[in-house]
């Protein structure tokens, strides 16, 4: 970040280690990707997750001789959270390898989805969903300062805020921006963490409401909605709850044909009954989809 906003960087000056953070996304922005380009370093670590991209081929810096290194435990999220995710997950086969450095089954996932597409609907739903977070997911401990809720885009964040805020007031709660919580270390007690999921790249909490980040395929936003709703469950410790209409031919549409329990979760079990290659088919179908209509 540093780098990109200092624009007074010797012509000639070289660097013994870059790193690259959310890699991913960078080299997938053509400005930033050409930043990048007129920085010298001996030595370049990229950190990047496919799976939080849109499924585009990212054009990374050739040139160089790259050594490919794969992290496949995950510290921040349960079992059920891993396994949860693993249905936006790209990557086919070599993802069933991804697994959960700790011993933590966590709850089950819960959602909410509905046919009425209003914020009358939504409304109802994420009062529903808090009331579940608040004395089912954390009933010791509160929802101040341990909640996030994602919503796709700026536009769907300035459309939610007013029905955000009014679910939120029956816990004196008030949501604020990842720039306000970061900015404040997230010590307001009474926030709770509200934005765009392309501004919370980064952040974590305890539990995540996932809003409205389902969109139907016939919108060609397939790709982008996959990445939405992977990011939103990864950014999730504990648990996470899906709130969503209900979007034919959407990535939730499985969910009204499924039973969740409060079993103890068996992750090979779960992994036996997946289709890895599911999520990189329909990422690919709906590319090749968009470039035929181009």
């Amino acid at each position: 970040i540093l780098l990109f906003e200092d624009d007074n960087l010797e012509k000639n000056q070289e660097f013994g280690l870059i790193v690259v953070d959310e890699a991913h996304h960078v080299y997938a922005n053509p400005e930033s990707r050409s930043r990048l380009s007129t920085i010298r370093a001996k030595k370049w670590v990229l950190l990047s997750d496919e799976s939080q991209s849109h499924g585009h081929a990212v054009q990374y810096p050739g040139g160089l001789d790259w050594t490919q290194v794969k992290l496949r435990q995950v510290a921040r999220c349960s079992k059920r959270l891993v396994a949860g995710a693993m249905a936006f997950q790209l990557g086919g086969d070599t993802k069933l390898d991804t697994e959960n450095c700790t011993n933590y089954d966590g709850p089950p996932l819960k959602s909410y989805v509905f046919l009425e597409n209003s914020l009358d609907a939504y409304l109802r739903r994420l009062r529903e969903a808090l009331q579940h977070a608040d004395q089912v997911l954390l009933p010791a401990l509160g929802l101040g300062s341990r909640l996030l809720i994602c919503v796709p885009t700026i536009q769907h964040r300035d459309t939610f805020k007013k029905i955000v805020t009014e679910a939120l007031q029956k816990w004196n709660l008030r949501p604020i921006s990842a720039l306000e919580a970061v900015s404040r270390f997230n010590e307001d007690k009474d926030a709770v963490i509200y934005d765009a999921i392309d501004e919370l790249d980064g952040l974590e909490s305890l539990l995540v409401i996932c809003l409205g980040l389902d969109a139907a395929s016939d919108e060609n936003h397939i790709a982008v909605s996959r990445s939405a709703l992977y990011r939103g469950l990864t950014r999730a410790q504990l648990g996470a709850i899906v709130v969503n209409h209900k979007v034919k031919s959407g990535w939730l549409e499985f969910l009204n044909t499924i039973r969740l329990d409060d079993e103890k979760i068996d992750t090979k079990l779960e992994a036996k009954r997946l289709r890895p290659e599911a999520a990189d088919e329909r990422v690919r179908d709906d590319l090749i989809k968009q470039a035929l209509q181009d």
